[in-house]
């Protein structure tokens, strides 16, 4: 019974871990430039992507507009 439970526990780790990890691999911190960045990127081929980002009132912080390419890069001020 309780290697069960050691299974299940060990189990639910590595599928969270595996959601997880993409998450880290897609960040982009240049260490060198000094700049705190947040780089959003589509898994699947994409025309247009589209950065809106809200405060927690929901007003408007920034507002990429449309852009034609796979990633963008935002600095929050």
């Amino acid at each position: 019974m309780r290697s069960i439970h050691i299974a299940k526990s060990l189990f639910l780790l590595l599928l969270a871990m595996s959601f997880a990890l993409p998450a880290f691999a897609q960040s982009d911190l240049p260490a060198a430039r000094g700049a705190r960045q947040l780089r959003f990127a589509s898994q699947r081929p994409v025309e247009h992507l589209r950065l809106q980002v809200h405060d927690a009132a929901g007003a408007l912080v920034h507002d990429s507009g449309l852009v034609a390419k796979s990633d963008l890069v935002w600095s929050p001020a």
